[in-house]
Parts: C-alpha cells; structure tokens; sequence
C-alpha cells in the first residue's frame, strides 16, 4: 500500500478516526469514553447530537444544498467490540491502544482483537457526516451500546429516537453483499452446585489439563476460535468440548474427581483454550498423560482442515486454587450439550439456519456456571434447541435460566432501498451484489421489531476473524465500502 501508519490511509477522515478510536475504550458495558469520543468529533464540527437514557448517541447531519428536505437516511453501528486477548498479551483494554499495524492490504493486530468490527462502520459513519466531496440526504447517525452482549442499545431505540425510515446498518464483514436478514437468538445458563474441598491424600494427585493450539513458532496458544455465528460452520475446534472429551477418555476405569474447569470468554465466541483439573491416583497419573496424549492425536486428525494444530498439554502435580470438586455430571454436561451447526437453511443455500455455542464454563461463588448461545433464523427452532439444553442440565441436577432473546429479521426482497442499493452497486462496481442474510445478530432484528415500518439493509466492507485475537480488516475493500455508501446516500438524495 505504500503506507505505515493507519492515519494516513485513504479516505484519511475515516482511518484518522479508526486509528484514534484503537486508544478508546469500548468493551461492552464500558463505552463511556467511546460516546465522548463521538460526541466531542461531531460537536467540533457542529453537527446536533445527544445521548438517550441507556447511552445510545444519535446525530442529526443536514441535507447538502439543495437536499435539505429529503427524507432522512439512519446510518447505524455500535460502540462496543469484544475484547480478546491471547492469554500471554500484556495488553489492558482498560487502558493500553489496540496495537494496529498495517501489513500489505490488510490492518492487522499483535495478540488481540483489533475492533474493526464495528469500529469501521462507526468511523465511516462519522467521516460521511463531515464529508464535503458528494451530495446527500439528511443523516441520522445512531450509535448504540452493549450490541455485542445482548442488543441493549439497540432493544431500547423508539420511533421517536430517529425519524428516518431508511436505516443502512454497517455492521456486517462480507464486501460485495447486502445483508437483509439475520439470525435470531437466545441464552441459556445452567448452575451446578458446586462439591466440598477435596481432601488431600497421599495417594493422589492433581493435574493441570489444559486445551489450545500451537502458535506459528511452536509454543502453546490457542486454536482458531471466532465469531459463534459467523464462523460456527467452519469446523473449528472448541476447546471445552474437546477438553471434556480428553478428561473422559483419560479417566476411564479410574477413580478421580473432576476439579475446576473453566474455559470461554464470551458468548458469541467460539472457546479456544479450556483448563481443567482432575485429581487421580498417583499410580495411574502417567497413564493418564499417555491416553491424553494419545487422544491429542486423534483430534489433530479431526481438525486437520479447519483449525491450528490442537495442543493438549498436561502437568502433573500443578494444583487449582480453588479445590472444590465439581460435579462428576459437568463432564457429562458439556460432553451432551449442542455445539455447532445443527441446521441448514432450506430457503437460502448455505445459510446456517440454527446452531449453538457452547461457550463458557467457569466457577461462580457456589456454582460451576455454564453458557450456552443458540441461534436461528427460525424463532421455533431456538425454542427446540434451548428445550434440548435444558432437557440436559435439568438430567445434570442444574439449575436452568433462559435470557437474552432478540428475534430474527425476516428477509424483504421487495424493500425499496435494497433496490437502491442493488441498482447503485451495479452501476458502481459493473456487477451485481449478493443478497442474502447472516447467521449472527445484527441491530437490524431487533430495532425493526420496536420500528416495524423501518426499511433496514446491512453492508460493510471485509473483516475476517471477529471476535478473535486473528481479526483483520482489507484496507481495499474499506475504500470500496466507503465510496458504495456515498454512492447509496447520493441517489437517495436524488431519487424523486
């Protein structure tokens, strides 16, 4: 490219702004600062804004000369990213800058998340609004929070909050593709009571099992993991199941006690290193390492085509800090449990229809807590699927909590602005745009369910590996995205 720093990319408003925002936090829950740093660019440059009641920011840009009276178009993205990190990073999203790096045609990251998702929509949101070099209808800029933890943000958006009906999310990560669907989706949590200390003896020993991947220079790391929506059909490898699996073939015909097990770190992430602790008869500890390390061999088979090389390392005599027992039925849980693709769509060819995530399980006060995210674009199918889930913690002796419902957004292919949209990529880019839904939750879903007169399409430039610590963004394909969304504001602003 030519470049070394992401400030002096081009549209260099839109990067400026992206590699200001790698300083700001805006982890879920925490966007604080995040709504100042929008707040401050768009008064600096006198444009209307506000904060509503739970810290979503709407902004109100005028029309270009002579479109002032259009009607006006909502330009949305979220605040918040997911914040990962690999497990050997220093790296504090509290308070460090992501460590960004350009690298041919791609911006890069060391060991983190590089919040490209959604920091790319939002600053190509703000560099339109302050953008001189094209027409365009009013704007209304609507920025919410906690999009990557439950939609609240978006849950809480009213008819009143914007007055435009024509809204462009910005959120989604394939170029060349106009989004007008999404899955909908659901937790569930269930809570295992958690056993007594387990008293030492001197016949026995602890083991430290722990699951990752091996790292390009051959230490200990962890395995691909990714977007539980958008990647959940890529085969990849999740370290809680696999970690449940090893523990289960190791102690076969063995006396043990299943000791802490924790693994996962979001619920829209595919779990990439787990960590369990078991202790077993001092006679029988090699034999244990011998059929782990048997076993690691097998899954590295299973995942030779979709995921890093699987590690598997065991260290004897390392004990947990807290030495409650877990329940002997937590094994059996996550090994029934549901992972993965469990349904394809009829009506779109390869759409994921329904899957489920089993994403955490980690120790909480008296409780070994595990989470699971269910998502379709059938509203039945994430019932069945969550009736499963509680069908096999309820047989664990659980505990079983249903939340974090959105619903899905039904495809409209007559929408006026996807035809819009279609029609402007055509003529811009001489091909036609593929439309289609998405297997993950977009904002989309869930304000149309509280605006049901909103016409809604979802566009955005190419992102790999969100919600990972491999997450990259095309610099290109940014540049593409930003000119096609010009194009799209500038024919509605002078559409009749």
């Amino acid at each position: 490219m030519g470049f070394s720093q992401i400030s002096d990319l081009e549209p260099k408003q839109l990067f400026s702004l992206f590699d200001a925002l790698l300083s700001v936090p805006r982890e879920s829950g925490n966007e604080s600062q995040a709504r100042e740093f929008v707040l401050d660019f768009v008064r600096a440059h006198g444009l209307e804004a506000h904060s509503d009641e739970v810290g979503n920011v709407i902004v109100r840009v005028k029309g270009s000369s002579g479109y002032e009276d259009r009607e006006p178009v909502v330009l949305q993205a979220h605040l918040d990213m997911v914040c990962v990190k690999d497990e050997e990073s220093p790296h504090d999203f509290s308070r460090d800058k992501i460590p960004a790096y350009v690298e041919g045609d791609f911006i890069k990251t060391r060991g983190t998340t590089l919040g490209a998702d959604n920091g790319i929509g939002l600053c190509a949101a703000l560099a339109v609004a302050v953008d001189k070099d094209f027409e365009h209808p009013p704007l209304e800029l609507v920025f919410t929070v906690e999009e990557e933890t439950g939609l609240t943000g978006a849950a809480n958006l009213k008819p009143s909050s914007f007055t435009g009906r024509k809204l462009i999310n910005l959120d989604s990560e394939e170029e060349g593709h106009i989004y007008i669907g999404c899955a909908g989706g659901a937790d569930t949590t269930i809570y295992l009571r958690l056993g007594e200390e387990v008293k030492p003896s001197a016949d026995h020993v602890w083991i430290k099992v722990e699951v990752g991947g091996v790292e390009p220079d051959g230490s200990f790391g962890s395995l691909a993991g990714g977007h539980s929506g958008l990647e959940i059909d890529k085969g990849r490898g999740n370290a809680l199941k696999i970690l449940a699996r090893a523990i289960t073939i190791a102690t076969e015909g063995m006396d043990f006690v299943v000791g802490d097990i924790s693994g996962g770190t979001r619920k829209n992430v595919i779990p990439s290193r787990a960590v369990g602790y078991v202790y077993v008869p001092k006679a029988r500890a090699q034999d244990f390492v011998s059929r782990i390390t048997q076993f690691e061999g097998i899954v590295r088979q299973e995942l030779k085509f979709s995921d890093k090389v699987c590690a598997i390392r065991c260290t004897i005599g390392e004990q947990p800090r807290d030495k409650r027992a877990s329940p002997m039925e937590l094994l059996k849980l996550m090994l029934a449990l549901p992972h993965g693709v469990l349904g394809m769509s009829q009506a779109l060819k390869g759409l994921v229809e329904t899957s489920s995530n089993l994403a955490i399980v980690r120790r909480e006060e008296r409780d070994a807590l595990v989470v699971c995210n269910t998502r379709s674009s059938v509203g039945s199918q994430i019932e069945a699927v969550r009736l499963q889930i509680k069908a096999c913690g309820e047989l664990a002796k659980g505990k079983v909590v249903f939340g974090g419902e959105y619903p899905p957004w039904q495809p409209d292919v007559d929408s006026p602005l996807l035809q819009v949209a279609k029609r402007v990529h055509k003529e811009v880019f001489g091909a036609e745009p593929t439309i289609t839904a998405v297997h993950a939750g977009l904002e989309c879903a869930v304000i149309k369910a509280n605006i049901p007169d909103l016409d809604p399409i979802s566009i955005g430039p190419n992102i790999r590996g969100a919600h990972s610590t491999k997450e990259t963004c095309s610099i290109s394909s940014v540049q593409r995205f930003y000119k096609y969304l010009k194009a799209i504001l500038s024919s509605l602003a002078k559409s009749p």
